[in-house]
């Protein structure tokens, strides 16, 4: 029992070290714009969410008109979620769709284990109406320098700065 407490524990140690590599490494791109990248903390509600509340690992955002609280009801341009055992279902399926259907253009979902990342892009057929999220291009250390956020294609985001665990391997 022991053992797998130590586990949890270490998983979000290492989930939150990649959440603050990634909001550092974007922020500093994101430092002349309107654009901000958030961490943990800021739940987000829309319409189509009903009085459900989604919280992402990590997120960039260009418009906070409308927020209560800790709340905001804007939608971000961008989510980054980090998969650990226990949420990598939910990542996958329920919050993927519902960032879909709410409007955000881009999920990138981080697996830090297997140093992956897969970018999905949420789009419309034109009709108005959100379709699957189609899988963009996975990333992982073969092809690394090619990482970049599709929404802000000038923003160059470094793997292996995102990846750093520092001392805790």
């Amino acid at each position: 029992m022991v053992e797998a407490i130590q586990d949890m524990s270490n998983a979000q140690i290492e989930h939150s070290v990649i959440i603050n590599n990634f909001v550092r490494s974007v922020g500093k791109a994101l430092k002349d714009s309107i654009c901000r990248v958030f961490g943990e903390g800021i739940q987000f509600q829309w319409e189509e969410a009903g009085e459900k509340r989604y919280t992402p690992d990590a997120f960039i955002i260009c418009s906070f008109k409308r927020r209560t609280n800790t709340t905001l009801h804007e939608v971000p341009r961008m989510i980054l979620e980090v998969l650990s055992p226990g949420t990598e279902t939910y990542d996958r399926n329920e919050k993927l769709n519902a960032y879909n259907k709410a409007g955000v253009g881009e999920v990138w979902l981080l697996d830090w284990r297997k140093r992956k990342i897969e970018i999905y892009v949420c789009d419309d057929d034109g009709s108005g109406q959100a379709t699957k999220p189609f899988l963009y291009q996975t990333v992982t250390d073969e092809n690394k320098e090619e990482l970049k956020i599709v929404n802000f294609p000038i923003t160059k985001v470094d793997f292996d700065e995102v990846m750093d665990l520092g001392v805790l391997f």
